[in-house]
């Protein structure tokens, strides 16, 4: 008979080995809410080096550099083929609700990844680093790469004027 209560958990991913001060993955969600998809991604892909976790780095920022493109394409498409029609402020609020909709589903999914790791950082008395810094240079990465991206495919989808 296999009994599963005595059977070891533990995994090498357990060890507390290379966490250094990570940052609240629910506090970075917040982030993502109020600064976008951008900011959060990458605050979440540096979280992610202070969890030890260092190889879904480039990763998460790959995918929410892609993902965050993919939501300005459907964006422009929206608003060039006039189904949201941004002078109506009720679809307008729409299509930035549904931005920022997406956006923490992104976040969320990414946080499942780490909360595993921030618990045992936390079990193991491991103090936060501080997310200030870190959060405003990301903001402002966020913007150029942000403008970049909207002008990219601005340029792309109703074209040059």
């Amino acid at each position: 008979m296999d009994n599963d209560l005595l059977s070891p958990t533990l995994t090498i991913e357990d060890e507390s080995i290379g966490i250094d001060e990570p940052w609240n993955p629910n506090i970075i969600l917040f982030i993502t809410f109020f600064f976008g998809l951008i900011t959060g991604g990458l605050l979440l892909a540096y979280n992610f080096g202070r969890l030890g976790m260092g190889k879904y780095l480039r990763l998460t920022i790959i995918i929410t550099i892609f993902l965050a493109t993919i939501i300005s394409v459907c964006t422009f498409l929206l608003i060039a083929e006039n189904i949201i029609d941004v002078k109506n402020s009720k679809e307008k609020t729409l299509l930035r609700v549904g931005q920022r909709g997406l956006s923490l589903f992104i976040a969320f999914c990414i946080i499942r990844k780490q909360r595993k790791r921030y618990r045992l950082a936390q079990m193991c008395d491991i103090e936060n680093g501080s997310l200030w810094s870190p959060a405003i240079a990301a903001i402002v990465a966020a913007i150029f790469i942000g403008g970049f991206i909207n002008g990219v495919v601005k340029i792309i989808v109703i074209g040059l004027p």
